[in-house]
């Protein structure tokens, strides 16, 4: 109904811990992805040291922009908005 406020059914089991979320789900064999980025607004990665992160137990990859650039073509955005013009977003 338009302007009604239904109950939320979901409230206690969130509140109360109960809820399963997607985190909470643990797939044999499965990896977890990382991603670091600047912690300034707009700012830019001049260096980035992976080799710690390259020898640390368990990690099966550390990829750099730049890797991922060698890697990869950009991608065209699939928005078809008036008024948009089409953009190459590099992966």
């Amino acid at each position: 109904m338009i302007g009604a406020s239904p109950p939320r059914r979901e409230d206690a089991r969130l509140l109360t811990g109960r809820a399963r979320f997607v985190a909470d789900v643990v797939v044999p064999g499965a990896a977890a992805l990382v991603f670091v980025r600047s912690a300034v607004a707009h700012g830019h990665l001049r260096v980035v040291h992976v080799d710690a992160a390259r020898g640390a137990p368990g990690v099966i990859a550390v990829l750099t922009g730049a890797d991922l650039a060698a890697r990869s073509e950009p991608f065209d955005h699939r928005l078809a908005i008036p008024g948009v013009r089409p953009l190459r977003w590099p992966v």
